[in-house]
């Protein structure tokens, strides 16, 4: 099935799920480590890492802790990478995938959530409302990941 125009849903879920963040990472150089905390590279923060960048079965998600939020790819060529044109990218895409794939996409886009449950979303919480400090909450994300282990 060929479709000659995509919405703003469809595209975000395109670009976040067959869009290597990694890859765009190294093509405009910003520094991180996969499965690890890293400067976001969405606010001036040189002192203490602020995000965390890992690696599902969605594809590469950056998790900022200063906003308690979850950015994609598409949210990386949106603020580094403005002249691609993310909505023709994801189009094409789309159109050169098996046709039970496609499928697959549009049912399963209406049950997208914003923000998955994350063993440490208290710990978010805390930080936010300013009950525990940067390197607590940075350490509490590291023990939740010792403790999958």
């Amino acid at each position: 099935m060929k479709i000659k125009q995509i919405n703003s849903k469809l595209e975000r879920y395109i670009i976040n799920r067959y869009f290597s963040m990694a890859k765009l990472f190294d093509s405009i150089g910003i520094d991180y480590r996969e499965n690890a905390n890293m400067f976001c590279p969405f606010h001036d923060n040189e002192n203490t890492p602020s995000a965390h960048l890992y690696h599902d079965t969605e594809g590469y998600r950056l998790w900022c802790f200063s906003e308690n939020k979850m950015y994609g790819a598409w949210n990386i060529y949106k603020e580094f990478l403005p002249n691609i044109n993310t909505n023709k990218l994801a189009l094409q895409l789309f159109n050169a995938l098996p046709e039970s794939k496609q499928k697959e996409i549009l049912n399963n886009i209406d049950n997208e959530q914003e923000l998955e449950f994350l063993p440490y979303k208290k710990d978010l919480e805390d930080f936010k409302t300013r009950k525990i400090n940067i390197q607590q909450l940075l350490q509490k994300i590291a023990d939740s990941y010792q403790n999958e282990a």
